[in-house]
């Protein structure tokens, strides 16, 4: 099959990049003529990609995001009425496609579940990327021609259903994935560098860890969680990850900031904490469960579908300091074993790369 691919900016070291060139990746496999419809800037040069792929860069972005989406998308139209196609897969957000994987999942849902002022909001309804975000939403989503809408969670599929007239028969929920078989060396050593890493960083021998992990502080909720901490003086909170305005922290919380592996801070923490006031499908759910730690999730997190009793805990209410806590006292009951970092990681055996990938490209066809 002769498939066009919609991905713009895929020199970004995201989870969405990772799952486009995975995807890549299985469509050679199968056989597909592939093209990469894209763009480039000096920030985000094109990565390696796969040697059988074509590549058209359509745009070299510029400084403002809304006119670089709305650029992109005109030079795709431009380009398919000249070239011939049978499938077209966004992505990302563009007004035409047949086939589309949300994986930033429902804009118009994240701008209503952000918690801000009166003049926020007011804000948001005139601010030329939020308007062009939702302008091309809506025209993807909504397009007669569309065959297959791909989110990564059911929390996803409702939000759409409910902002937008989409058949609830074109919508398939599949899963993130993760790379289960890779991981398997790390978690091997886990148990052998835990102490290592602990005494490197100061951390008290009888102190539960816990880790937070994502860029964009107030997004992912991390002041609700050292509010919460504050209850629990023998919890010490590890945070990797960025904002450009850092939340007030006290002595039981370390920013380490953005780190290029993950890896060590998975292998030494007991639990992963994310709070996400917003949050699709977060890769780290599985990065996490797959290096063996419990999580504690808000339901605002997609990911936290697939948790159980024994993998993690759901806070019910993520604004209410009584049952934020109530899921940390669970949390702090499961610190990690041998035993229970095995069973934790075998419970996603089934979500990795190879066998996600698969599934999507089987529902492409």
């Amino acid at each position: 099959m002769n498939v066009i691919l919609l991905k713009s900016a895929i020199g970004s070291k995201g989870g969405l990049e990772k799952i486009t060139k995975r995807f890549i990746a299985a469509l050679i496999q199968k056989g597909d003529s592939v093209t990469l419809l894209t763009t480039t800037s000096s920030k985000k040069p094109l990565p390696d990609l796969h040697p059988q792929l074509k590549v058209v860069v359509l745009a070299h972005e510029g400084p403002f995001s809304f006119w670089n989406l709305f650029y992109f998308d005109y030079k795709v139209k431009q380009w398919l009425k000249k070239n011939p196609h049978e499938i077209v897969f966004g992505f990302d957000r563009n007004s035409w496609q047949t086939h589309i994987r949300a994986g930033n999942g429902c804009h118009a849902a994240y701008l209503k579940l952000r918690k801000e002022s009166l003049l926020k909001r007011l804000i948001f309804k005139i601010n030329p990327l939020h308007r062009t975000l939702l302008y091309l939403e809506k025209k993807g989503f909504e397009h007669p021609c569309l065959k297959i809408l791909f989110t990564n969670s059911h929390l996803v599929k409702r939000q759409i259903l409910q902002y937008y007239k989409v058949p609830p028969e074109k919508i398939e929920v599949l899963y993130n994935a993760v790379e289960w078989t890779d991981l398997q060396k790390p978690f091997d050593d886990t148990f052998k560098v835990r102490a290592e890493y602990r005494l490197k960083w100061g951390i008290p021998h009888d102190h539960f860890l816990l880790l937070f992990a994502g860029h964009g502080y107030k997004r992912k909720g991390l002041s609700l969680l050292i509010e919460a901490l504050k209850s629990y003086p023998k919890v010490t909170l590890v945070v990797v990850g960025k904002d450009r305005s850092p939340p007030k922290i006290s002595s039981q919380v370390r920013i380490f900031g953005p780190q290029e592996s993950l890896i060590p801070f998975l292998q030494t923490a007991d639990a992963l904490c994310i709070p996400s006031l917003y949050d699709p499908f977060a890769n780290v759910t599985l990065e996490a469960l797959s290096m063996g730690l419990f999580i504690c999730s808000s339901a605002f997190n997609g990911g936290s579908e697939i948790l159980t009793p024994s993998t993690g805990v759901v806070i019910d209410d993520l604004f209410s300091l009584t049952s934020f806590c109530k899921a940390l006292d669970i949390t702090c009951a499961n610190p990690k074993t041998p035993l229970s970092a095995a069973s934790i990681r075998e419970s996603v055996k089934g979500f990795d790369f190879a066998k996600q990938m698969q599934k999507m490209v089987s529902y492409a066809r």
